[in-house]
């Protein structure tokens, strides 16, 4: 007896309609610079929902390169895409060499007959897509959920990465108890998760510029667009900046990874920022 896909036995198991890249045997593929690149319209009809595997890198990340991908999902009630039925956009963390890129896996819900994914590239140099597979199930899945956790990343000039101890697979989007040195501006990614997020954050003394949580939904993240504080477009949830308080709250995280800036003050400092996602909306 062999345990298929909706974890029932003698189910039908996951189909393969989508195998694109080096995992099929073909070529990665590259999203131009400032530009998109599409799949050709296919076929879903036969399926409830999908699952998905995908991944990103630059081999040269450098200022005005984008440190996320947008990627956006389209169904079609037609194969010609004349008749669009909705859309659902998200952005992934793209790495900064081939192997530090980290897997971006999704699921969802099929909302029509027909789809197509398209690559966005923001940035100043070309992203590399190694592959880009997906299958249909007859599982009904009620509403999509991708999860990423952050690669490493080419640091902005005058700061420093943190990627701290994050676990998307466990709901845990950040965790991090940093020593923080003095004067230092420390970029924070958080794992790639959608819906309501817990977060908690202390310092040990005041911060320069208080802390924020940021979204990249909406826009995606160009390396060099970092700011601290609230001067930052997607600014979700600012704590206070009182040294030895904690602060939490709950959020909504959207379709695109989160990240906070950190901005130490002259006297060093010890932080504890954890975010735990709670459930879908």
């Amino acid at each position: 007896m062999v345990w298929q896909s909706t974890g029932q036995p003698g189910s039908t198991p996951f189909t393969s309609i989508l195998a694109q890249g080096t995992l099929s045997g073909g070529s990665a593929i590259t999203v131009p610079i400032g530009s998109s690149i599409s799949t050709a319209i296919l076929p879903a009809a036969a399926f409830n929902s999908y699952n998905m595997i995908t991944t990103a890198y630059e081999a040269s990340q450098v200022t005005g390169s984008a440190y996320t991908m947008g990627i956006g999902l389209t169904w079609f009630a037609d194969p010609a895409g004349a008749l669009p039925l909705g859309s659902e956009d998200w952005q992934i963390w793209v790495a900064n060499s081939a192997g530090a890129a980290q897997v971006c896996y999704a699921t969802g819900p099929v909302r029509g007959p027909y789809f197509q994914i398209t690559f966005f590239n923001i940035g100043s140099t070309a992203i590399t897509v190694p592959y880009i597979e997906m299958w249909g199930s007859p599982a009904v899945v009620v509403a999509s959920d991708w999860r990423q956790n952050a690669p490493a990343m080419s640091a902005q000039s005058g700061y420093t990465n943190n990627l701290g101890n994050m676990d998307v697979a466990a709901n845990v989007l950040e965790q991090i108890g940093l020593s923080a040195v003095t004067s230092t501006l420390y970029f924070v990614p958080f794992g790639l998760g959608q819906g309501s997020v817990w977060s908690y954050f202390q310092a040990s003394t005041a911060l320069t510029a208080a802390m924020a949580v940021n979204s990249t939904a909406k826009s995606g993240l160009i390396m060099g667009n970092l700011n601290p504080g609230t001067a930052q477009p997607g600014v979700i949830w600012s704590p206070g900046n009182t040294a030895g308080t904690g602060y939490q709250a709950q959020y909504i995280a959207g379709r695109g990874p989160l990240y906070a800036v950190i901005d130490v003050s002259a006297t060093s400092t010890n932080v504890q920022l954890n975010t735990m996602l709670l459930g879908k909306t």
